[in-house]
């Protein structure tokens, strides 16, 4: 059933190209808009961002018009999509923003250059064969056909956001409201990003073809690897450096995987929360407003992905909000105080509280219970040899944790691990903190024990180690050749 209708029955290869490339154009012109007066951007880093945002802002507008009681039809909301592009490059060229960043003028050596083709065609020769992968094969995940598929289909059918509710509220409901259950048994609570994206997909198309209506999942890697070159070349690195950087992402089995078969969520909420550790970066660099922007944009979208996005989002929200407080040393430590004795607190003397409009919080020493998340029994589980396993056996990552590892040992033998971190650094830290107490204290220890989870949580983290390494590999050449500068 969710194989859809074939190609034949009524498939709109025209709505699949608009789908897929107004909302690009989109999102490129409203980043150009917060970028174009700061001076800091360049067009890869508006390319790659523009489709993430872009993706975004379509499912926003998807849920806008639904909530004001207009039927899901294609041909309107894509008017309304190019009405918003139209305003933005008018706004555009009446705002006049800056050029963009000129790459540097050093020409690159021919061995380079030779070396950036060569990657150019191999990730060009890869997501060819993951596009024929998504074309050909059916609607393979399970995440998908359980969780995220179902509702767009049924948006599909009903032209309408369709409300999704409780197995016990779907068996109470006595009157003729349409209402859906599905998945897993929180699935009908999922954020509903993942199948408005599909949704756009299938409107497109105007069919329920799974196979169009997943191209997103070609695209979105490789518009973030554009953005990861654009914010690497702004920071100076090498071209050489900068390809390679986005080869290693874009090769990476375990991302190849969640391209080719495509559906799940996971790569989405890497992928949003990759860009919003790259934005705030580039804000604790130059404190620039159109990057706060974006950072607090990236942020929302990760809420809007999975439930474990509510938590990134928020991680990314406190790190930012505490960079407001860099140059305020005592301040700093007095947050990091009152936040300590908060937790003490909690554990030991316990919280029991019902907060309006949030629901029921419990935290003690034997039960975490937080809305939206769940309950969750707290109980020591030793999953490290799982951990390592999948980091340093396994053939999902090729050899990537090995060589953070090595440039942690090289961080810490140069006394580097001592001054005060990136911010990049400082939130991937908190978020494995985060999960390292999640995998060890929780019953999602099972999932990390069946190898189910803990491959996609460290999917998340790939992106910002991606820029702190090479960020790090940038500054040893540099030193190399007697620059001085430092990235910590």
């Amino acid at each position: 059933a969710l194989r859809g209708h074939s190609m034949s029955d009524s498939l709109s290869l025209m709505g699949v190209v608009i789908s897929l490339s107004l909302p690009w154009l989109l999102g490129m012109t409203w980043v150009l808009l917060l970028l174009g007066r700061s001076g800091r951007w360049n067009y890869w880093i508006l390319t790659g961002y523009g489709y993430l945002a872009g993706m975004f802002i379509t499912t926003l507008i998807i849920r806008l018009w639904d909530l004001v009681g207009l039927s899901l039809d294609f041909w309107w909301l894509a008017a309304t999509i190019l009405i918003f592009t139209v305003a933005g490059v008018a706004t555009v060229f009446v705002a006049l923003p800056h050029q963009a960043v000129k790459p540097s003028g050093v020409a690159i050596p021919r061995c380079e250059r030779a070396i950036v083709v060569a990657l150019l065609a191999l990730i060009a020769y890869r997501y060819s064969g993951i596009a024929g992968e998504i074309l050909l094969r059916p609607l393979y995940p399970w995440d998908a056909w359980m969780n995220w598929a179902p509702k767009a289909i049924n948006w599909f059918h009903n032209s309408q956001l369709t409300q999704y509710v409780s197995p016990e509220q779907w068996l109470d409901q006595t009157d003729d409201r349409l209402a859906y259950t599905a998945g897993a048994t929180k699935a009908w609570k999922y954020p509903v990003t993942v199948p408005l994206i599909q949704l756009w997909g299938m409107l497109g198309a105007g069919a329920v073809d799974q196979n169009y209506s997943s191209l997103p999942w070609l695209f979105a890697p490789l518009a973030f690897a554009l953005a990861l070159y654009g914010h690497l070349r702004l920071l100076g690195t090498s071209t050489l450096l900068a390809t390679i950087a986005c080869y290693v992402f874009l090769s990476l089995p375990f991302v190849n995987v969640h391209s080719a078969l495509a559906g799940y969520a996971d790569i989405w909420l890497a992928i949003y929360f990759g860009a919003a550790v790259l934005c705030l970066q580039e804000w604790q660099r130059n404190k620039c407003s159109s990057w706060a922007a974006l950072t607090v944009i990236f942020s929302f979208a990760c809420t809007q992905l999975k439930l474990p996005g509510l938590v990134l989002g928020a991680i990314i929200l406190a790190v930012f909000a505490l960079s407001f407080l860099a140059r305020y040393r005592n301040a700093i430590l007095a947050v990091l105080a009152i936040t300590l004795v908060s937790t003490v607190c909690a554990v030991f003397v316990g919280v029991d509280i019902n907060i309006p409009a949030v629901g029921h919080v419990v935290i003690s020493t034997d039960m975490i219970k937080v809305p939206y998340l769940g309950s969750y029994p707290l109980r020591y589980h030793p999953v490290h040899g799982a951990l390592m396993e999948s980091a340093f056996s396994m053939n999902s990552w090729h050899m990537f944790w090995y060589v953070m590892a090595a440039t942690l040992m090289a961080k810490a033998f140069t006394g580097g691990l001592l001054t005060p971190p990136s911010i990049e650094l400082i939130t991937l830290s908190i978020t494995l903190l985060f999960f390292g107490l999640v995998f060890y204290f929780t019953h999602i220890s099972a999932f990390v024990l069946d190898f189910t989870t803990v491959n996609r949580v460290l999917l998340y983290l790939i992106p910002g180690f991606l820029l702190y390494f090479f960020r790090n590999l940038e500054q040893w050449s540099q030193a190399e050749s007697g620059d001085q500068h430092v990235i910590r």
